[in-house]
């Protein structure tokens, strides 16, 4: 990559998905308690969680019987690699579109970074190195999958001003170099 404006697309790179799944606690009754389940997905492409080919061990470890139903924290993982003459006076952004979620996290090679999601664009700077980088990105869901599940009466309504409620992914990923 030179110091010009190319771009890295990474939406179809391979990224590791580990869900950490909010569901009722013991006592169902009390909504201050929460049970937090993590299964790894291991290699998936970006896309919805209500897409996800789960296994019945995988569901039945959410406690839920399909993806649709499944609300916390995904955990998007990969690496790509940099060109050996890449020098961290090179700077980079990365650009994430995602949808009615929240990014939580955004780690490079261990380093995190603020993630404001009032901006799709991320400013890696000096945190990329040549060879191989790793790139987190924490994606966090609102609760309504989780509520389909136990009122199943809700299930299809549209919640006030949310009417595609809870995208639960990752869209676009590119890195553009400046």
């Amino acid at each position: 990559m030179e110091k010009t404006l190319d771009t890295l697309d990474l939406t179809d790179a391979s990224w590791n998905l580990l869900i950490h799944s909010y569901g009722p606690g013991e006592d169902e009754n009390d909504p201050s308690v929460s049970k937090i389940t993590d299964v790894d997905f291991g290699e998936q492409k970006l896309g919805k969680w209500k897409d996800i080919a789960a296994t019945e061990d995988q569901l039945n470890e959410l406690g839920v019987t399909d993806m649709l139903y499944v609300s916390g924290v995904g955990e998007y993982t990969t690496t790509f690699t940099l060109p050996e003459d890449w020098s961290d006076t090179t700077g980079a952004y990365l650009d994430v579109t995602y949808g009615k979620d929240q990014i939580g996290e955004i780690t490079i090679n261990g380093t995190a970074l603020d993630a404001n999601n009032a901006s799709d664009r991320v400013d890696l700077g000096g945190y990329l190195v040549s060879g191989e980088n790793t790139l987190t990105i924490k994606l966090s869901t609102t609760l309504y999958a989780r509520m389909y599940a136990a009122n199943s009466g809700y299930e299809g309504r549209d919640f006030g001003m949310v009417p595609d409620l809870c995208s639960q992914r990752i869209q676009r990923h590119s890195m553009m170099v400046y």
